[in-house]
């Protein structure tokens, strides 16, 4: 191979050109940690009229827990978001109601009430920002306000949720049985929340973490933020570097948004999908 200035470039070194050592197939069972909604509302209350975007709140990335006090009419109607973005988890006085996107946000969720006050909570989740185009510097968040009906709904409490700021002893506290309560005694996992796996290895290797049986959300390794997942792939699996594996003890940690599964995998061969794309699959997500 020659440069575009006419010189050959030096051979790679020996040793990149080796296969990578990886770590032995192997499944984890998961135990249950903290609830979604119950690490959401942890966060100190930012109290406003109106919704803040994640800007307004000097948030870049994570989640944010928005929450009201609203009256549901006696009969069926519904929670819409008016310019949304990305995604919302809806919980109706800690019942959950349903998921809203960009797609759905307008036509809401459908909820029955009883003519009096319910507790709404919202969790955004920001997916990721646009770096090009009409859409770059976008916010996120909810950026046109919420409606019960066609009544918007007023003063609200917004809880910061930055997942990259969690080290760590934060994250072992969080995906323990002990910290999630009697709920989780028994191994009786809860739908959303934290989960972890611990492992052990006599090397570290290069490792590609598959979660089957899971829907949505995000995974440590070691105190690391390894990436996002999401069931609609086309991937399947994370790679795990050797640098953030040890030798002895390990530990995964996940946070599910919509549902989790009892155990992860960890292969020796990415499965990088040949699906649609998750851009493919849902009309947007800016």
């Amino acid at each position: 191979f020659h440069a575009a200035a006419g010189k050959e470039l030096p051979p790679l070194p020996s040793d990149l050109t080796k296969p990578t050592a990886t770590v032995a197939p192997q499944t984890l069972a998961v135990r249950p940690g903290v609830g979604l909604l119950d690490f959401a509302r942890s966060g100190q209350p930012v109290p406003s009229v109106r919704p803040l975007s994640f800007e307004d709140l000097g948030l870049d990335r994570g989640l944010v827990l928005y929450s009201a006090t609203a009256v549901l009419p006696e009969a069926e109607t519904s929670v819409g978001i008016r310019d949304l973005h990305d995604r919302a988890y809806l919980w109706v006085d800690g019942a959950f109601a349903g998921v809203l996107d960009d797609a759905t946000s307008a036509d809401g969720v459908p909820v029955t009430g009883a003519g009096k006050p319910v507790r709404l909570e919202i969790l955004i989740e920001n997916q990721g920002r646009i770096n090009y185009g009409p859409l770059l510097g976008q916010g996120k968040g909810i950026l046109g306000g919420v409606m019960v009906g066609r009544r918007y709904v007023f003063h609200w409490e917004q809880r910061l949720v930055p997942l990259e700021e969690l080290d760590e002893g934060q994250l072992g506290v969080l995906s323990t049985a002990e910290a999630a309560g009697p709920a989780a005694e028994g191994h009786a996992i809860a739908s959303t929340g934290f989960a972890a796996a611990d492992f052990e290895l006599t090397k570290a290797a290069d490792a590609y973490l598959a979660l089957p049986g899971f829907g949505k959300g995000f995974a440590w390794v070691n105190g690391f933020l390894l990436g996002r997942y999401w069931e609609i792939g086309p991937q399947i699996t994370l790679y795990i570097p050797a640098p953030l594996l040890r030798p002895g003890d390990n530990r995964i940690i996940i946070l599910e948004l919509e549902h989790l599964g009892t155990e992860l995998e960890l292969r020796d061969q990415p499965e990088l999908g040949s699906g649609p794309s998750a851009a493919e699959a849902i009309p947007s997500l800016s």
